[in-house]
């Protein structure tokens, strides 16, 4: 059987074919025009056909990938209305295998490159990066097309812009590392591995990775959970709608940690011959309800080192969206969170600024710019008053002049996140 990509084509009945039964076409996209002229046996020799294993499709974008059993990548372009097919890129392993090591040096390139699946990555979580490419051994390869906008710039390249270890990897002794991984979900920045049985894995595993505990933190971080399956699943699917908090679909959506207080917990679901499996995602603030349930108390070093981990406003969110829970039912649950929030959530403090130094340094920006809007943005004092200040600068330069303001506490400023 020919391994290639087919498209059928089919067409209305009109009054010139009425006598024609022919109402659909098959049409070849994976071929080149060689193959047309060349004979078969020509054709086997001089391309290299491996089977397709998986498809996925862009439907904003309108861009088409596939996956072969070789590890190579074909793109194609659907056109800017999804109505027409060409094919834009062939990345073949070899062309893989260069790119990842010019990103990464330091560990085997085969590990890397033996591809396992493709997922599409939405113009609602990034306008840059377009497709992640997951690994045999969990490694996540994310690839730009060169198409930043959907509608002006078609795609026309596929480069690796950025390589994401699993967990591992980070010389950490004895933790488990996701291999063999057979089936991939991608959820919204939440990835699921189903893992079979190898010489390091002597039973199925499901792999759970995900940043949303850290959307806001300064360094990257993502956590994961493992658990046991008895079988390697056929299939994985998530449950439940995905809500858009802005209706425009193009506009980036805000992190799991903010529209946590919106939506319900995500369900994701494993079909196996035996039957199917429901794991429930925990949201963000479970991970203090657990902290609290365990620690039986506010005080605890564990809820310090939340605190000090998530920030202290993050963190009042999370004790916030407990406390106004209604189907959390714990009673006790919700006392420690709010002892929580009034201990670790600070006071307001009083900030006393010398603005002498501020006046000094912005004298001297005004003797070397102009007087634009743009150089007094962020400027305490109004553009208006600057030239009469420079003018009486000889009376009040020696003169000490400061001014306070209040420092708002992570109580106040979690609330008015959370409101």
């Amino acid at each position: 059987m020919d391994e290639f990509f087919l498209q059928v084509k089919m067409k209305d009945l009109g009054w010139l074919s009425i006598g024609n039964r022919r109402r659909c076409k098959k049409v070849c996209h994976s071929a080149g025009t060689l193959s047309y002229i060349l004979p078969s046996f020509l054709t086997y020799a001089i391309t290299e056909s491996s089977a397709i294993i998986e498809i996925a499709v862009d439907n904003i974008r309108h861009i088409l990938y596939t996956l072969t059993k070789n590890s190579s990548i074909e793109m194609y372009d659907l056109g800017s209305d999804g109505k027409s097919t060409s094919r834009i890129v062939s990345l073949s392993h070899s062309n893989l295998e260069y790119q990842v090591s010019k990103l990464l040096r330091t560990m085997e390139i085969a590990q890397i490159t033996i591809l396992s699946s493709i997922k599409i990555i939405e113009e609602t979580e990034s306008p840059n990066i377009h497709l992640m490419v997951v690994s045999k051994s969990g490694f996540r390869l994310y690839f730009s097309t060169g198409a930043i906008t959907s509608s002006n710039t078609r795609p026309y390249t596929l480069q690796l812009v950025h390589i994401r270890l699993p967990p591992g990897y980070n010389r950490v002794i004895g933790e488990s590392k996701p291999s063999c991984v057979q089936q991939v979900l991608y959820n919204r920045g939440t990835i699921i591995m189903a893992c079979n049985t190898d010489i390091t894995n002597y039973r199925p595993m499901l792999w759970c990775i995900s940043s949303d505990e850290y959307a806001f933190s300064s360094n990257f971080s993502e956590r994961y959970f493992i658990t046991d399956l008895d079988v390697c699943p056929l299939s994985l699917d998530n449950i439940g709608p995905n809500l858009l908090i802005y209706n425009d679909p193009s506009l980036p959506q805000p992190p799991l940690i903010v529209r946590q207080q919106f939506e319900s917990r995500q369900e994701y679901i494993t079909l196996a011959p035996q039957g199917l499996e429901i794991f429930e995602m925990l949201q963000p603030y479970d991970t203090l309800c657990e902290l609290l349930a365990s620690s039986q108390g506010s005080e605890t070093d564990a809820i310090k080192t939340y605190f000090k981990n998530f920030t202290d406003i993050q963190a009042c969110v999370a004790c916030l969206t407990i406390i106004c829970d209604q189907s959390l039912k714990n009673i006790k649950i919700k006392e420690y969170a709010t002892r929580a929030f009034f201990t670790h959530g600070g006071e307001p403090k009083l900030v006393i600024e010398n603005l002498q130094e501020s006046f000094h340094d912005l004298t001297r920006v005004s003797q070397n710019n102009s007087f634009g809007s743009s150089n007094f943005s962020t400027s305490p004092i109004p553009p208006s008053s600057i030239p009469t200040l420079i003018k009486n600068q000889t009376n009040i330069s020696h003169l000490p002049f400061e001014s306070t303001s209040v420092q708002y506490s992570s109580k106040h400023n979690g609330l008015y996140l959370f409101v």
